[in-house]
């Protein structure tokens, strides 16, 4: 995703991420910095947060919004003394009308005119984006201290929709601040048939004349969220409207636009031919067209005019040889339209929510292609996963199939399984009598463990990869070095080995006698049971958190040098749940040696757990977690 600039309250929700701006949207409260913690309610709160919203016949619409806000402590006056409106030029405009600061004793205090600045377009490096149309209205308040408050009064006009006849609005309240009074009216001609609605804001409609009003009202408290928080914008204070019914409704009006752009071409289709040469086979053009795209047309973010929602031409993409998701999709589709394969784009909402909202508003920020020939999704922005993968972000998301000449159809990209996505890691552990070690570790990974380990180890340059290994060695509170080895990196075999021979220093901190995993781990390499266990805490949650389908076996051989004496080793122990949970271990003591094994799999159909399925399934990861943590116990003779 792409950061916002760190605004603090109510703006235009640009849904900006890698590849989609959302164009026509007002936004509440946006995350503070990690800087300025998890919660500002003890330093500020909103008193007011009221918008008023006109919509017309003709979709374009005006608003007013009005914020007052004070501070309660001299954070909280940093953070309010200064407010930024992101929007779109090409579709909107946005006046300050009033901005003041009013002090403690009663004193209005105006924002002068070299308080207020606008800044016209925006330019990234790297895979940030470029909006040469986004504009920032950033005002700065004068003397706010501890006790004050700021006013502010914005009006704007939306004049053009991102696509036509589809506008949209969506409004959510942070967690991280008090807000004392919430107001919001929308106004539109009953023949509109405007679609309007709010999660936990009381929302009320009324006629008036030939215009239907809705009013949203409420309050909102600061909360915290749970760790490894998923959904978290499906339980928030929201409210939206949209112009739209349905999903499907908008996913053919976004087909459209785009089928705009694949008119036919015949570059495309002497680059199709030129690509595939003499294949035959449906997969096999397919797998070479997706690796052209992808090792030809690297990922940048330009966005012009509607360009949040359409992509470019044809043309251009090949002649910048450069592009965003939208286009990376479009240029794959259309050559592989020329290779007589059919394909359409999908969109996704690449963040960590899992549901979708009722109304179709500014929600995706993510295009892929299906292929329903080859009954595959693929993500050419992806490009360490291998065709008929999906990466993590795109998987199990509800997403819409927005068919070309067809209707369009909500549905969900495929799920992970436990079997395609495990590890098996096999270590051989020699203690010598004066508390060092050595260890020969092998894993092998497959499916999206294989991939996470091909990218860990694609930031290993050759010559560092001894100090990486101690590195590793040392975030494990050991200190050692070694060798790393695996095989070349290959996206498409979805599989990855890792070879690791070392000599540790001080694996035993007291070699007279103490306490050791049967199974000491090296844990940056980030593949072990106990590594992907999971939230495991037995505190109430709010929200659900991932429960990604996976398994992993560990192998493993732990011996002592003759001078030891093994006095306890942890026990076998076999648990299977209904809820997916399967974990097994066995030990075997003889003399000096430990030899064991552990399977664990958690399989299931989704990648989320609710907070109901989180507390069925907390009391079996508990008892695997206490049993991981489990030592053998020794002295030394």
């Amino acid at each position: 995703m792409i950061p916002m600039p760190n605004h603090t309250f109510s703006q235009s929700l640009r849904v900006l991420t890698s590849c989609f701006m959302g164009l026509s949207s007002l936004f509440i409260c946006t995350e503070q910095s990690s800087a300025q913690g998890f919660n500002q309610a003890a330093h500020f709160t909103v008193l007011k947060y009221e918008q008023r919203i006109f919509i017309r016949a003709d979709l374009t619409f005006d608003w007013e919004l009005v914020i007052e806000r004070q501070a309660l402590s001299n954070e909280g006056a940093l953070v309010i003394g200064k407010y930024s409106q992101v929007f779109n030029a090409g579709l909107e405009d946005v006046q300050l009308q009033e901005a003041y600061t009013l002090k403690a004793d009663g004193r209005s205090i105006a924002v002068r005119s070299d308080g207020v600045q606008r800044q016209k377009g925006m330019a990234a490096a790297g895979v940030g984006f470029s909006w040469p149309e986004g504009e920032i209205l950033q005002i700065t308040f004068p003397d706010v201290q501890a006790g004050d408050r700021m006013r502010l009064v914005l009006k704007g006009r939306n004049f053009k929709t991102p696509l036509p006849g589809w506008q949209a609005v969506r409004e959510s309240i942070s967690h991280v601040v008090n807000f004392e009074h919430i107001y919001i009216r929308v106004e539109a001609p009953q023949e509109l048939d405007l679609q309007v609605g709010a999660h936990q804001l009381a929302l009320e409609s009324f006629q008036s004349g030939k215009n239907q009003v809705w009013e949203i009202k409420g309050s909102s408290k600061a909360s915290m969220l749970d760790g490894g928080a998923l959904n978290i914008e499906q339980t928030r204070p929201c409210w939206m409207f949209s112009s739209m019914k349905h999903w499907e409704q908008f996913g053919q009006t976004f087909a459209q636009a785009f089928a705009g752009r694949l008119v036919d071409n015949s570059r495309i289709t002497a680059l199709a031919a030129q690509i595939t040469g003499d294949e035959k086979e449906a997969a096999a053009k397919a797998r070479k067209l997706h690796t052209w795209v992808r090792q030809n047309i690297r990922y940048v973010a330009v966005y012009l005019g509607v360009g949040g929602w359409v992509p470019h031409d044809l043309d251009w993409i090949l002649e910048n040889r450069y592009g965003d998701c939208k286009d990376q999709s479009l240029l794959l589709i259309a050559l592989l339209r020329a290779a007589c394969i059919a394909a359409h784009p999908v969109l996704l909402r690449s963040q960590a929510d899992h549901d979708l909202p009722d109304l179709p508003g500014p929600w995706f920020d993510h295009c892929i292609v299906y292929i329903p020939e080859l009954d595959l999704f693929t993500d050419t922005t992806a490009t360490q996963i291998a065709l008929g993968a999906l990466p993590y972000a795109d998987s199990d998301k509800p997403a819409l199939l927005a068919r070309l000449q067809a209707p369009s159809e909500l549905l969900r990209t495929p799920s992970f399984k436990a079997q395609d996505n495990r590890a098996l890691v096999q270590s051989n552990w020699q203690i010598f009598k004066d508390g060092s070690a050595r260890v020969q570790l092998n894993i092998e990974a497959w499916g999206h463990m294989a991939s996470w380990l091909q990218e860990r180890l694609r930031q290993i340059p050759e010559n560092m990869r001894e100090a990486t290994l101690a590195r590793w060695l040392n975030e494990s509170g050991v200190r050692g070095t070694g060798k790393m080895q695996f095989s070349p990196l290959q996206t498409d075999r979805r599989w990855q080995d890792l070879r690791i021979t070392a000599d540790v220093r001080d694996l035993l901190p007291d070699p007279e006698a103490g306490a050791i995993p049967a199974n000491p781990t090296v844990d940056s390499v980030g593949v072990y049971i106990l590594s992907n266990l999971g939230n495991v805490s037995p505190d109430k949650r709010q929200h659900a958190l991932a429960c990604t389908p996976h398994a992993i076996r560990e192998e493993f051989t732990l011996r002592f040098a003759d001078d030891f004496h093994i006095l306890r080793a942890p026990g076998s122990m076999k648990i299977s749940t209904p809820e997916g949970i399967r974990f097994e271990q066995m030990l075997e003591t003889k003399g000096q040696q430990i030899t064991g094994w552990r399977d664990y799999a958690q399989d299931r159909a989704t990648h989320t757990c609710s907070p109901q399925e989180h507390a069925a399934r907390q009391p079996a990861l508990s008892k695997i977690w206490r049993h991981l943590r489990s030592s053998v116990l020794f002295t030394r003779n």
